[in-house]
């Protein structure tokens, strides 16, 4: 399902025209971006959470070379599907 798919299916079961829901759709992703950019757990009730994790520095063998590399600490973006999600999608 791509955006336009999904706004009209929330358009035509709120009555809402598909600007009105493309315009609340940009503004929860824009509050759901901010709250995950300033490291904050993001949860939607029955679907699950997103959150900031932090990847530690680590050392690689790079086997073209043959030398040990520093691979820099970074962030990353991890989603943890809720328990009704995980049901929904074992039943299907």
């Amino acid at each position: 399902m791509n955006n336009r798919k999904l706004n009209e299916q929330i358009a035509k079961k709120t009555g809402l025209t598909l600007n009105e829901v493309a315009a609340l759709q940009a503004a929860c992703i824009d509050a759901m971006t901010a709250e995950v950019g300033d490291a904050n757990t993001v949860t939607l009730t029955g679907i699950g959470s997103f959150e900031l994790k932090e990847k530690p520095a680590r050392k690689i063998f790079n086997p073209n070379t043959k030398t040990m590399q520093e691979v820099p600490a970074r962030y990353t973006m991890a989603f943890r599907p809720a328990s009704q999600l995980k049901e929904k999608v074992k039943n299907s």
